[in-house]
């Protein structure tokens, strides 16, 4: 258990999740391409129900998490074996240093705080798991849709993300310290040349990509093939191109909310010559109406 967010996405295999101090308040099956977000403060554990290698990828809420609680019975099977942990989070064999003061080793959770946890049942838990089968994709995410090169869907998971399109809604909206949205193209297409103010993480699932970063004479392009994860900083220029013949990433982006997209200009002369823009709120509009209202 910890006091952050903490979203599992299934990667590879199937996973059951469990949850409670020992699994006992419910249990469900989750696949390639699910993304499980698991509530704070409480007990969690997972275990690969696959045939072969599982890999989840986790995403962590907050740059200081506050650590990890284990539950009783895993602190006392651990000791059985003669591990403990201390205070300062670090793992002491007793059987190597036996004269480690009780002091110094961290304690269980006690049944009555632990009796005092929220429980959730299986029902709100399925809720908090987004079938990949069951993503709302988005036919214009973005502003850069309207042009060659950017044409794409996205689907969003939890919060509102990258999205321009207003009617967006993701199935998970409580706040995580960061969005996840789906992005797919074919090839030639992506996103085009922009930036905005949030760190954000790419992890591509299918297809190859180029990522390039800045502009003009410092513009570095780096190709990245399925399971590549990397990590772009605050305010870098950045464009995405679907180089195979279509291609699924997904994208991390750092806040609590909405990240307001800045296009590089000639991608928002473009899209004026197309007849689109955006309205006051950040979203896509047609030009022929934004002009209807008074300044």
């Amino acid at each position: 258990m910890h006091f952050t967010a903490e979203v599992f996405m299934c990667w590879t295999g199937q996973w059951r999740l469990r949850w409670g101090p020992s699994g006992e308040q419910g249990e469900m099956v989750f696949g390639e391409g699910d993304i499980a977000t698991i509530p704070p403060w409480i007990f969690r554990g997972f275990s690969n129900e696959g045939g072969d290698d599982g890999y989840l990828y986790t995403m962590l809420g907050r740059d200081v998490t506050g650590g990890v609680v284990w539950a009783p019975s895993i602190l006392e099977t651990a000791r059985q074996t003669g591990l403990v942990i201390s205070r300062q989070n670090t793992l002491i064999d007793l059987l190597k240093t036996p004269d480690v003061s009780p002091d110094l080793i961290m304690p269980a959770m006690s049944a009555e705080q632990i009796k005092r946890l929220r429980k959730y049942t299986p029902e709100e838990m399925a809720r908090r798991v987004v079938k990949h089968d069951s993503l709302q994709w988005t036919e214009k995410p973005l502003l850069d849709c309207v042009l060659p090169g950017g044409q794409k869907n996205m689907a969003s998971v939890i919060g509102f993300g990258l999205t321009e399109d207003r009617d967006a809604m993701p199935p998970v909206v409580n706040p995580h310290g960061f969005t996840i949205e789906w992005l797919r193209a074919t090839a030639g297409n992506g996103l085009l040349t922009h930036r905005h103010s949030s760190a954000q993480v790419v992890l591509v699932k299918e297809g190859d990509w180029t990522l390039t970063l800045n502009l003009g004479d410092d513009a570095v392009e780096v190709n990245l093939e399925p399971g590549t994860v990397v990590s772009i900083p605050e305010n870098a220029w950045r464009s995405l191109n679907c180089v195979s013949e279509a291609g699924k990433l997904i994208m991390v982006t750092g806040g609590e909310s909405r990240t307001r997209i800045e296009w590089a200009p000639e991608v928002v002369e473009a899209a004026f010559e197309a007849g689109w823009a955006l309205d006051q709120n950040g979203y896509i509009a047609p030009t022929e109406v934004l002009a209807l209202a008074a300044p």
